[in-house]
């Protein structure tokens, strides 16, 4: 988030004319285990907790058994969380069984992270009067009709909110494109926890790099990411055929799960790896599947790189620049927010593999840049991105729209 971004951010009153907010309602739906927003529900309930207020999850869930990532790491860390479950996606029960734990929890305001709770928050709460926040990750997906039109509805459905929260200056202005007026939106980061992200020390590195099998002086790349189309690793992995001819040391790590589909997503792992024979590029890309500490890869890692062609503000571009990582990305969504160009990474088109190419070999040619990139991108993180930061941010938002 640039300064001028920041200097936009919506200049509350004084605390003393604010409402005092106790207790926030998280409402998510939980298809996909935890991933980026539900880390950043789990931050956002820590920081919250500090300052004495309640952070209570609802877990929309159709499934059977109802076992909910997000449910049970909340409730291994001792806050509360709850699951309503219905037979299928957007049964009307869930609508009642909202109203239900909304009545029972008593929230000073409600606030969303996706079109299922959105719609359900704002079904149930047809005939009653509770502020209700929304943040908007912005449009994650390519191919899927059925994502296309669960973003279609978002838009109409945020004209009932008290604020939209966009993560980038991109997402405030696909707000706007939509007609979502202007007075509704705000905008409010994602974030990281800069005290427990910390740059590795050289036993760390060493260590992550054992614990990966990686051996002997290569140059590590990685690109954090779920196996989708948006994510660009296609384009990557052309890149990575041309790199290896001058640094045939190089190693491009790609963490993530198999084969997993979600509603038009993932499923990519066999493509990516028949790409791979069919470039030859089998010694120079690894694929670790499911890695439980995303840190590692990031310890074992020289240079972070995000090939998306479709984003929000990425979650693992600011735990790679906390990490102390220079970035390579490309120049959409609300990257440009995070990433400076020049300064903590190079940015460089989408769906462009001699792009990304040429600004790999740039930066592993040129270790002071990297060093030095990483630094500017720890410094920006800690500034403007770390949870502390963010979470007084959106305790403000939701004080003011308590006292409308």
């Amino acid at each position: 988030m640039s300064e001028t971004v920041k200097e936009k951010t919506r200049q509350t009153g004084p605390s003393s004319s604010r409402r005092k907010v106790r207790t926030i309602l998280g409402i998510r739906a939980c298809d996909c285990g935890i991933q980026g927003p539900e880390n950043l529900i789990l931050a956002l309930t820590d920081r919250l907790a500090q300052r004495g207020v309640r952070y209570v999850v609802v877990n929309l869930w159709d499934g059977d058994p109802p076992r909910v990532a997000l449910h049970e790491e909340m409730v291994l860390r001792g806050q509360e969380s709850h699951v309503l479950q219905t037979k299928w996606g957007m049964s009307p029960a869930i609508i009642w069984k909202l109203a239900r734990a909304i009545r029972d929890i008593q929230p000073d305001v409600l606030h969303t992270h996706d079109v299922k709770a959105e719609v359900a928050a704002v079904a149930a709460l047809i005939g009653r009067r509770r502020p209700l926040v929304g943040s908007f990750y912005g449009r994650l997906q390519l191919a899927s009709l059925f994502l296309q039109i669960a973003d279609i509805t978002r838009f109409g459905l945020f004209r009932c909110y008290d604020r939209v929260l966009a993560n980038s200056e991109a997402q405030r202005a696909e707000l706007l494109r939509y007609r979502v007026p202007s007075r509704l939106i705000d905008l409010l980061p994602s974030f990281v926890d800069t005290s427990l992200i910390l740059p590795p020390t050289p036993p760390e590195r060493l260590d992550a790099r054992q614990a990966l099998g990686i051996e002997g002086p290569r140059i590590v790349l990685s690109t954090i990411a779920r196996l989708a189309l948006n994510k660009g690793h296609t384009y990557m992995l052309q890149a990575i055929q041309d790199i290896a001819k001058d640094h045939p040391q190089v190693l491009y790590l790609i963490p993530g799960e198999g084969d997993m589909h979600w509603r038009g997503e993932g499923g990519l792992r066999g493509e990516l790896e028949r790409q791979v024979q069919a470039l030859k590029i089998q010694e120079n890309v690894r694929f670790l599947g499911y890695v439980e500490n995303i840190q590692t890869v990031l310890r074992a890692t020289d240079v972070l790189v995000s090939p998306s062609l479709l984003e929000g503000m990425q979650v693992a571009l600011l735990e790679a620049m906390a990490t102390g990582l220079p970035i390579i990305a490309t120049n959409i969504g609300g990257t440009p927010d995070a990433v400076v160009d020049g300064e903590t990474g190079l940015l460089v088109p989408p769906a462009d593999p001699h792009a990304l190419s040429l600004a790999i070999r740039s930066l592993i040619s040129d270790p002071e840049s990297m060093r030095s990139m990483g630094v500017a991108g720890r410094t920006r993180v800690v500034r403007l991105f770390d949870a502390h930061v963010v979470a007084d941010n959106f305790l403000c938002h939701c004080e003011e729209v308590a006292s409308l």
